[in-house]
């Protein structure tokens, strides 16, 4: 049954990025799941959100929690409280890659890092994030100790002076950071360890649109078994991710404390590192 016929349903993507839609990897991914299901549920258009307005992720939390759009939808990290919240489709968007996190590190670092074998040993490392970050909240779940900075540029220069033993990072990020940061003296990156926490991003609706979160949750189900998704992820960040050389890397594994509320299923989308 075709239960959006007639007109196109209007759908609002929501994003807290600069840069025009067409350049954003979940906006070809939304994309791609409402062009599967068109013969289900109709023709669809994508409207963006007010000229001008390029809103924190908290602000587009409060769009969907608060209905400010017409079927709006973005993504989000999940956590306990937007799962409570909001209605998530149970799809990585990203395929779990920034759950896989390599950093950024001084030379002693560098050395002392290459000679870790143990968990216990792992367990000793200081990590440096940004302040509020919510993997902050998580390595100390974990049993890190955790050092914070308030600017994004002096995280690097922390790692290069030793005020920590490692800033992590997403595995797609570490390349364009690594060029991005070439004037931070002393800067290395780790080429031996990777922490891993699932760190699922998923599109988020509001919590009584449930056509809408069934009809992506549809098409990105047929898009990933075409090969659709891999091959636009590939686009995105296979280069990135082959740069973090994750299969040659020893790979700590963690639960996510912030996310035992949700289920495993999506747990089987994750890429797997020795496939890269």
């Amino acid at each position: 049954m075709n239960v959006f016929a007639g007109t196109p349903t209007v759908i609002t993507f929501g994003s807290g990025e600069i840069v025009p839609k067409e350049e954003i990897y979940e906006y070809h991914l939304l994309r791609l799941a409402l062009d599967a299901t068109k013969a289900e549920y109709g023709e669809y258009e994508i409207k963006d959100l007010p000229r001008g307005d390029v809103p924190t992720y908290s602000r587009l939390r409060v769009y969907a929690e608060d209905n400010q759009f017409e079927n709006f939808v973005y993504k989000d990290s999940a956590s306990n409280e937007i799962i409570e919240k909001l209605r998530g489709v149970e799809f990585p968007v990203d395929l779990g890659v920034t759950g896989y996190r390599i950093g950024f590190v001084s030379p002693d670092s560098k050395r002392k890092i290459a000679a870790i074998e143990s968990l216990e040993e792992l367990l000793r490392l200081k990590i440096i994030q940004g302040r509020g970050w919510l993997d902050g909240e998580i390595l100390r779940k974990i049993g890190f100790k955790v050092v914070e900075g308030g600017n994004v540029k002096g995280l690097f220069y922390m790692a290069a002076n030793d005020r920590g033993d490692i800033f992590l990072i997403g595995a797609n990020e570490l390349e364009r950071e690594w060029r991005k940061n070439q004037d931070v003296e002393y800067l290395n990156y780790d080429e031996n360890i990777c922490i891993y926490y699932p760190l699922p991003k998923f599109f988020f609706v509001n919590k009584d649109n449930k056509k809408l979160a069934e009809r992506i949750e549809k098409g990105l189900l047929i898009a990933y078994q075409s090969g659709s998704v891999r091959k636009l992820w590939d686009e995105y960040y296979g280069e990135a991710v082959r740069f973090a050389k994750l299969s040659k890397r020893k790979i700590f594994r963690f639960d996510n404390p912030l996310i035992d509320s949700l289920g495993k299923d999506y747990e089987r989308f994750i890429i797997n590192p020795e496939l890269l």
